[in-house]
């Protein structure tokens, strides 16, 4: 290949990288129903995005100025263009609407299951392809691909120990000064898990519990619940509102929302209508201690200033680590992909 194409190759290979670093961008908000104005590079989920396309545009550029004589572009090009694929059907995943289906894969739809498989699979695509290119601007050749997958593997680790350093971070930082306010303060419930004979599970009533004491101590006056349901059950919100008229709480200062189905869409309803209406001094989101650090990125997201409560639920040692690796996957799918 003449000196003039190589070149050429290495400034379409880098053109289209930096396209799939917009794309993603335009995916992750055009998907949370988010314009262009509402993107903020400082956010983690951006700052990771936009580092690992430095690293691998870096790492190319560097490849190609050592090994100018006989560089082996070949390689760089078909990661470029699986990559490319692969980006192709996470944008069709989002936007040709799946038949719903009652099937549900680690507590979430096939349909969710399927676009989340798609985009972990283009992030793993292209932490192989930084992977490449850092092991041959060090020359090494031998068992090339094992050393691949076994860095790949190594980084999505890493992606998800910062994952979990960021959540156990916010939660020794959390702390409740609240006291009586005479601000118009609302509370949002985040729905959870619906029992048989539509009990609130322990998670959905510790979260119920949380805002009536917050209510009863005047610390806020309006309460939104919020959640769907799966099949045969009532709505979370509609579970969540006949455990609360046990409270004592006054009907008039209840509000049900009975539409959203996961913490992103509960989010999005707090700006679209909570906020916008304007109502409220301040919304405080009442969710699990350990799942209020990804609640703090997803409302940081949307460029919502909300105060964070945490229910008081007791966990046993099992669930809590379960909760906590769920949440750290969570959370760093939601940092690459806002999903």
């Amino acid at each position: 290949m003449p000196g003039k194409a190589k070149g050429t190759v290495i400034v379409l290979v880098v053109f289209i990288l930096i396209a799939h670093l917009l794309i993603l961008y335009f995916i992750k908000y055009n998907n949370q129903n988010l314009s262009v104005s509402d993107f903020n590079l400082s956010i983690p989920g951006n700052i990771i995005n936009f580092f690992f396309t430095f690293t691998l545009l870096t790492g190319i550029t560097i490849y190609a100025i050592r090994n100018k004589k006989n560089p082996d572009f070949k390689p760089i090009i078909i990661y470029t263009i699986i990559s490319s694929l692969l980006l192709l059907l996470c944008f069709l995943t989002l936007y040709i609407k799946i038949p719903p289906s009652s099937i549900y894969i680690f507590e979430q739809t096939l349909n969710k299951f399927i676009v989340g498989f798609f985009f972990a699979l283009y992030q793993f695509v292209q932490f192989m392809f930084i992977s490449y290119v850092l092991l041959r601007i060090f020359t090494e050749k031998n068992l090339i691909f094992l050393r691949v997958i076994f860095n790949s593997v190594i980084i999505v680790i890493l992606l998800l120990l910062s994952a979990y350093f960021y959540i156990e971070i916010k939660m020794k930082n959390y702390s409740e000064n609240w006291k009586y306010s005479d601000s118009q303060n609302a509370a949002v419930v985040l729905g959870a898990a619906v029992w048989s004979d539509n009990q609130p599970s322990p998670t959905l009533a510790s979260r119920i519990d949380k805002a009536a004491k917050l209510y009863k101590k005047e610390i806020v006056h309006k309460i939104q619940l919020t959640g769907s349901n799966a099949p045969g059950e009532l709505t979370e919100a509609e579970v969540a509102l006949n455990y609360l008229l046990k409270k004592d709480v006054d009907t008039s200062d209840i509000y049900v929302e009975n539409q959203t189905t996961s913490t992103t869409e509960q989010i999005r309803f707090v700006k679209n209508n909570l906020v916008a209406s304007k109502k409220f001094d301040n919304i405080f989101i009442i969710s699990d201690r350990y799942h209020l650090a990804r609640v703090s990125e997803i409302s940081r997201f949307y460029n919502l200033k909300v105060i964070l409560a945490a229910s008081e639920i007791e966990l046993s040692f099992d669930n809590m680590i379960y909760n906590r690796i769920r949440e750290c996957i969570a959370l760093a799918i939601f940092w690459c992909f806002a999903l």
